[in-house]
């Protein structure tokens, strides 16, 4: 079966499965076998963060993985760059929910916009300041014992790093998605 194939497939599994309702038995073992992953339960949930994803899963594995589960990743297979760049992220996601909170005010830099509020790099932009680092430090990779994704072994000189390099700025939802294209184009 291809990549695409399974894809199609999964997709057809969870939209046949109603929001907040345990998937069936059948259905665990074929997303299982789709996904690689040995799943006690799997809930199609609404997602918190982006309320058009009607394929959100909330999933418990026999390795500990206990929430959240990103079902396409699983199937697509994570590329080396994607799995630096969430655990770099993951590594200073406490200290960006402080730049969050201490932030004033709490509004969009750009349109004003109050909810939907993320933390966004100014200058250099994070994707800059994770190839910087990268490139200059042996940065080693670990699994923790949940399975649950990739962690750096040691994240302090990462987080000092980072925190030495970044300045922020709040932006919606909308504007964040929209400056990025931006800088695509250019």
């Amino acid at each position: 079966m291809t990549q695409k194939d399974k894809l199609a497939k999964m997709r057809a599994i969870i939209d046949v499965n109603m929001f907040g309702k345990p998937f069936n038995e059948e259905h665990l073992q074929i997303a299982g076998a789709l996904c690689g992953f040995k799943f006690l339960s799997i809930t199609r949930m609404p997602c918190p963060g982006y309320p058009n994803n009607t394929r959100h899963l909330i999933v418990q594995t026999e390795c500990g993985i206990d929430g959240p589960f990103s079902w396409s990743k699983a199937i697509r297979g994570a590329k080396d760059k994607e799995r630096y760049d969430d655990a770099l992220r993951t590594a200073v996601r406490d200290d960006l929910a402080t730049v969050f909170h201490d932030a004033e005010p709490k509004e969009c830099a750009y349109c004003g916009e109050t909810t939907h509020l993320t933390v966004d790099h100014v200058d250099p932009p994070f994707s800059v300041i994770a190839k910087e680092y990268l490139e200059s430090s042996d940065v080693k990779l670990v699994t923790n014992k949940s399975c649950a994704g990739w962690h750096l072994a040691d994240p302090e000189p990462w987080i000092k790093y980072h925190a030495s390099r970044s300045t922020y700025q709040l932006l919606c939802r909308s504007c964040n998605s929209s400056k990025g294209v931006k800088r695509r184009l250019k």
